[in-house]
């Protein structure tokens, strides 16, 4: 991908970032529910280095990863992480006033968060056997038939690189999700780095309601970028 900068007063970034966030930052996130939710199908796309997937399917939710990182050995992709975290800890130190610091009180500890979900991530996916919990895949073509999962939830990558990716790139990732997705598809945060909603937001829901999808802003119990705290429901129209 061809490197860009995000508009004045975002946090800047050169590339989407394999970075990843743990359970406990998920069930924030996304209004997630372990007990809840065991026995339900989740796709986590793209999950990036989260350890949601290892964490959620040690307490009995079956989960898969997909991400078009995966697939490399488990040091390729620890080495990738380290470096994406410093990188994203070098733009955050430059705009502190983008974020709300109150989950994470210094930057010391948002380090240590990412950290321990990409070691655990790390430990996971380096497991024999874990292939099946982590695809190969990439947004807007997911080789999984429809409704293959009942919930899929996609964080920290639609719409917070809506600098780098277009209105088009958006319906079709997005009904895709909607198409591999029995329940429904929970996509956190619904703003750019810079802390808005992209100009197509609009024109973008509008196209999924013709075809046949609903879309539904409701709050999430996470906000650390500033005006971030909201997650976009989509569900088929009955």
């Amino acid at each position: 991908m061809a490197e860009t900068s995000v508009k004045d007063g975002g946090l800047a970034l050169d590339r989407v970032v394999f970075y990843g966030r743990t359970l406990q930052e998920y069930q924030l996130i996304f209004n997630f529910d372990h007990d809840e939710h065991a026995g339900l199908k989740i796709l986590d796309c793209p999950a990036g280095a989260s350890s949601f997937t290892s964490e959620a399917c040690r307490l009995g939710v079956d989960v898969v990863a997909v991400d078009p990182m995966f697939g490399k050995p488990a040091v390729d992709l620890l080495k990738a992480g380290e470096e994406d975290i410093n990188h994203v800890m070098q733009g955050v130190s430059k705009s502190p006033g983008l974020f709300n610091w109150s989950f994470y009180p210094t930057l010391e500890v948002l380090r240590s968060y990412r950290m321990t979900a990409l070691r655990r991530f790390s430990h996971d996916y380096a497991t024999p056997g874990s292939a099946e919990r982590y695809v190969n895949a990439s947004l807007p073509n997911l080789l999984f038939d429809d409704e293959s999962f009942d919930i899929t939830l996609s964080g920290h990558f639609l719409f917070t690189y809506s600098d780098m990716l277009d209105y088009d790139f958006h319906l079709k990732a997005l009904l895709e999700l909607v198409r591999v997705s029995r329940i429904e598809v929970r996509v956190y945060p619904v703003v750019g780095r810079d802390g808005s909603k992209p100009g197509f937001f609009g024109d973008l829901l509008s196209s999924l309601a013709r075809e046949g999808v609903k879309s539904e802003l409701i709050p999430s119990r996470f906000e650390f970028q500033k005006c971030g705290g909201q997650i976009l429901r989509l569900t088929r129209q009955p």
